[in-house]
């Protein structure tokens, strides 16, 4: 994670944003009202990027939408944005919350480097066993070590039940 990831530049005032700008809650789009450029006016503002956030340029700087979005909404900064239904292109108000981040790791997916294909579990060769972990605040937390992986991933879920994490969790994007 980048350092700008977790200290994203502040978004302009929400005074600015709806002079701006207008947001459909139902849609997710934010819509160009005024600003420099009158060609733009009554387009949306921003595009779906590579990495799969809407991106707006205002001011003549790139912001993630979805901030905006919130500021525009609430006139503060965000924590860290979760989309609850994990679409990073899906910028309703009722996909987007204000996390922190402990809160957003309950709502992860699995990681690329994942080789068990369960977060979580994974094989120690050396003992011929299957480890279950959890982290929680930072701090990792051994669940048991298991003869089967299926054992192992039993332990998971039930620590995912009672911990809360989403049923989106350690799931393939």
């Amino acid at each position: 994670m980048s350092y700008t990831t977790l200290n994203p530049r502040p978004t302009p005032t929400q005074e600015r944003l709806k002079e701006l700008l207008d947001y459909d809650h139902l849609t997710g789009l934010l819509t160009w009202i005024s600003g420099s450029r009158s060609d733009l006016i009554g387009k949306p503002c921003g595009n779906v990027k590579k990495c799969g956030y809407v991106k707006c340029k205002i001011d003549g700087i790139n912001y993630a939408a979805h901030r905006i979005i919130y500021k525009w909404m609430k006139g503060q900064e965000p924590n860290i944005m979760d989309h609850i239904n994990g679409n990073r292109a899906d910028n309703r108000w009722g996909n987007l919350r204000s996390v922190t981040p402990q809160q957003n790791n309950l709502n992860v997916t699995l990681l690329k480097n994942n080789k068990s294909g369960i977060t979580g579990v994974f094989y120690h060769e050396k003992q011929n066993r299957y480890h279950s972990n959890v982290r929680i605040d930072g701090k990792s937390h051994h669940l048991g070590s298991f003869a089967t992986k299926a054992e192992a991933i039993a332990a998971r879920q039930a620590a995912n039940i009672i911990l809360g994490f989403s049923d989106r969790h350690g799931k393939v994007a």
